[in-house]
């Protein structure tokens, strides 16, 4: 089973937009921005929290805010202070690597890159959430 992962901020949401086929553009638009999500795909739920995990070097306990029979919405609003910054990935990348079994690759490390940077250039938003589908 696949596992896409989608990362995005807002200042108000609707759960129910949000876990759509498609996730509405208001929510994946900014008019200064451009497209303000970062996204993957996984092959497993335990890849998705090891996700979770890296970037906020933490056993958190997420927040599941909305769930569908194929969907669900976590809120990391609250761990945001935990991101890890860029000069901690470039140390740390190699772990992720050898933790995951993940192939070492430019596109592997731009994902990171991708969700450190959404996550951070998003910190005025009042909500930053990931939206995991099964496919």
């Amino acid at each position: 089973m696949r596992f896409e992962v989608t990362q995005l901020s807002a200042n108000e949401y609707v759960p129910e937009e949000i876990v759509r086929e498609e996730i509405p553009d208001k929510y994946l638009y900014n008019d200064n921005e451009g497209l303000t999500v970062a996204s993957t795909s996984f092959d497993s739920e335990r890849a998705v929290n090891q996700l979770i995990h890296f970037l906020f070097q933490s056993d958190i306990s997420t927040i599941e805010v909305h769930r569908n029979s194929d969907k669900y919405v976590l809120d990391l609003s609250p761990f945001r202070k935990q991101l890890i910054d860029f000069d901690y990935l470039e140390l740390f990348y190699p772990k992720w690597i050898e933790q995951t079994g993940r192939e070492n690759t430019m596109d592997e490390y731009g994902m990171l890159l991708d969700f450190i940077g959404h996550a951070r250039k998003s910190m005025g938003k009042k909500y930053l959430l990931m939206v995991v589908s099964s496919r």
